[in-house]
C-alpha cells in the first residue's frame, strides 16, 4: 500500500520546515482547510473535527508515503458521524 519511507522522522520534519511557501501559499492553504471545514460541518456533525483528521491524515500519508494514516481517518470519521467517539 504505497511504499516505505526510507527518511528518519528528523529528516522528513526537516523537509517539512525548509519547505519554499511563501505568504501568498500559507494564505492560499489557509482559505481552502476553512473552507473545506465550512463544507464538511454542512455534511456531518462535528464536521470541524473531519476536517482536522482529513488534513492531519494528508500530511502524515506525505510523510510516511503510504495510505495507512488516510484508512485511519476515514475508519474515525466514520465513528464520529456514527457518534460513538
Amino acid at each position: 500500500m504505497g511504499r516505505t519511507s526510507t527518511l528518519s522522522d528528523a529528516e522528513a520534519l526537516a523537509a517539512v520546515e525548509s519547505s519554499d511557501l511563501t505568504d501568498d501559499h500559507r494564505e492560499i492553504i489557509r482559505e481552502h482547510k476553512l473552507a473545506v471545514g465550512r463544507y464538511l460541518s454542512t455534511v456531518v456533525p462535528d464536521g470541524e473535527a473531519v476536517a482536522v483528521l482529513l488534513d492531519g491524515a494528508i500530511v502524515q500519508a506525505a510523510i510516511f508515503a503510504n495510505a495507512i494514516p488516510i484508512d485511519h481517518a476515514r475508519r474515525a470519521a466514520a465513528a464520529l458521524d456514527r457518534g460513538s467517539v
